[in-house]
């Protein structure tokens, strides 16, 4: 969302056909467009992640069909043009991440977050996080704690809060919620264990790094993955998701309640 102008980039479409169309609905008029871009255009794909920030698109990993991806897209809004981004390191090929835009504690700076995912060619499942800052460069964030990794979660931005430190010196503080997804069960001695679905809740304190389980109340929120999330307010709006049996169409909303810094927030359900 940019303004009032929402993008859908690429996804599947009829058959097993990947898009790389660029589409804007513009929540004024409630009317849809195709976008006809230029420049150095991404292949179609699926179970991406396409972020607005600082007047762009950012367009990372998902599936082509073939292989998973790690290819990083910049679509300038204004210019209307898409380039692919060449930084020094980047981060392993996956697909089913999340992504949002956080305040980096250890850099001061804002950035497009990325958490986990499903990638390379094992089938594996990831947990770990990546920020991609305004250069263009990527950085793999040395966190505390942990999740299960994961693939087919989603993330909201919960609160983000202005820290005025010596000298007036304004340090911005962010709290992602990640929510659900798939994983495969923890096993003994190295044995690769059942698939398995997640209704958990975990935050992540962009200053300090470190992972928290939430304290999660109100509506049973039944375990999903592949749901559709948007962050209004510091509300998480849910929609609709599948837990490997069956396809959910419920609307339900997460809440934070009191923001404490440093310690596990407690979150309710709301349907």
């Amino acid at each position: 969302m940019v303004g009032r102008i929402f993008y859908i980039f690429g996804g599947r479409i009829a058959g097993s056909k990947r898009s790389g169309e660029l589409f804007a609905l513009d929540t004024a008029t409630m009317h849809w467009s195709k976008v006809r871009t230029g420049g150095s255009l991404p292949c179609g794909r699926e179970f991406h992640t396409c972020t607005a920030f600082g007047g762009e698109l950012f367009v990372y990993g998902g599936w082509d069909g073939v292989r998973w991806l790690s290819d990083c897209f910049a679509y300038n809004i204004e210019r209307n043009e898409w380039r692919q981004l060449n930084p020094r390191i980047s981060p392993p090929a996956r697909s089913g991440h999340c992504a949002q835009v956080i305040a980096d504690g250890s850099t001061g700076r804002y950035c497009v977050c990325v958490v986990g995912g499903g990638g390379g060619g094992h089938g594996t499942y990831l947990n770990d996080v990546w920020m991609l800052d305004p250069s263009y460069e990527w950085r793999r964030s040395l966190v505390s704690g942990s999740i299960m990794s994961r693939s087919g979660h989603s993330a909201s931005v919960m609160c983000t809060v202005q820290s005025i430190a010596l000298y007036t010196y304004v340090v911005a503080r962010t709290t992602i919620a990640v929510i659900g997804g798939h994983g495969i069960e923890s096993r003994l001695f190295g044995l690769r264990g059942r698939e398995v679905y997640f209704n958990d809740v975990h935050l992540f304190d962009s200053q300090t790094q470190h992972w928290t389980t939430a304290q999660v109340s109100g509506a049973t929120f039944t375990a999903r993955a592949y749901h559709s999330c948007v962050s209004v307010d510091g509300v998480a709006i849910i929609f609709g998701g599948w837990n490997g049996n069956e396809t959910f169409g419920d609307l339900m909303t997460l809440e934070p309640g009191k923001c404490f810094i440093g310690l596990a927030m407690i979150v309710t359900f709301c349907q």
